[in-house]
């Protein structure tokens, strides 16, 4: 009895050293390339919306940007919505932001335009419109939780820690410089961001200078943040009510 235990236990230490050189030798996730797509032009009526909205932003009307909003157009998770709210936002709010107000407006219209134009596309019914492409992908997609999980990184990444690099041949820094020496250089990838350098401003501002992206091979480095669109970044969608197009939200976070 004593040698088939012996035995038993022996068999079980083969599988447990076979199943870790599996492991070890399992090769590295696949890069995914999410290139930049637009729909817009399939519909004119949204396109005509999309021209609209920045040509308000740039002659700086924030009440017709404002009125391009539904009623209860949602803004965030903390409750803070409405049209009146989002027109608030975009002019600023001195009563709740003080002295920062104005920057922290000139921020929020320069999200809303960064992210109208960066893509996006529609969903199957047509009635809905989701911006940037980055986002527009993601929601696309077929839920994580489905069998078979899908094969994308989105489902085995967090939504804090993902992040679409938006350009070509954009350098991947072994260190926080870009006298650095270049690790890699990536084209629309979507990455895995571990670390952040954050500097605090003056006015209170915390800033991002640097961030780490882990590549799928294991290799770190270092990439400007104005070169990649976080998961969680900025985000809209705008839908088609009674015959006209309206922002049902535009939020960023989780």
């Amino acid at each position: 009895m004593p040698q088939r235990h012996s035995a038993h236990r022996a068999a079980l230490g083969s599988v447990a050293i076979v199943l870790a050189a599996l492991v070890l030798a399992a090769p590295p996730a696949a890069a995914e390339t999410v290139r930049p797509f637009d729909e817009a032009r399939q519909d004119p009526s949204f396109l005509k919306f999309r021209t609209a909205l920045l040509a308000a932003l740039k002659r700086g009307d924030t009440a017709a940007v404002a009125r391009a909003a539904a009623p209860n157009v949602k803004l965030g998770f903390g409750g803070n919505d409405g049209r009146a709210q989002f027109r608030r936002y975009l002019a600023g709010d001195r009563k709740m932001h003080g002295k920062q107000a104005a920057r922290l407006a000139a921020d929020y219209r320069g999200w809303l335009r960064w992210v109208l134009l960066h893509g996006g596309g529609f969903s199957k019914d047509r009635r809905s419109f989701v911006a940037p492409y980055p986002n527009a992908y993601e929601w696309r997609m077929p839920n994580c939780e489905t069998k078979p999980r899908p094969a994308s990184r989105v489902c085995a990444l967090d939504p804090h820690a993902r992040a679409y690099v938006i350009g070509r041949d954009i350098p991947i820094y072994a260190g926080q410089s870009s006298q650095s020496s270049v690790v890699a250089r990536l084209s629309y990838r979507l990455v895995e961001l571990d670390k952040h350098v954050i500097r605090r401003m003056k006015d209170g501002r915390r800033v991002r200078l640097w961030s780490r992206v882990k590549l799928e091979d294991g290799r770190r480095g270092w990439i400007r943040p104005i070169q990649y669109y976080a998961a969680t970044g900025h985000r809209l969608r705008a839908v088609k009510q009674g015959g006209r197009w309206r922002i049902a939200y535009f939020l960023a976070g989780d």
